[in-house]
């Protein structure tokens, strides 16, 4: 899995599907409702390569939930719902 902008098309970041050590939907509460201020949705992914658990923090993803269903389908870690 890769993350690249899209200008230029350069790899900003990318880790391979078996060290996905933790996958986890974040939801940010906002105080106030700002047109053009993001959706709140947060995707954190972290890496089983470090020993301190190496995690990136992808903010405001729209599609945020579609994303976590192909991660974990690709990479068949398996997930649990926390309340």
């Amino acid at each position: 899995m890769r993350f690249e902008t899209n200008i230029g098309h350069r790899i900003t970041w990318s880790i391979d599907y078996t060290n996905i050590a933790k996958l986890e939907k974040l939801d940010r509460v906002k105080s106030k409702v700002i047109p053009g201020g993001g959706s709140g949705k947060d995707l954190r992914i972290a890496s089983s390569l470090t020993d301190d658990g190496g995690e990136a923090v992808l903010k405001d993803m729209d599609d945020r939930d579609q994303a976590f269903s192909q991660i974990v389908g690709f990479s068949e870690i398996t997930w649990q719902i926390v309340w």
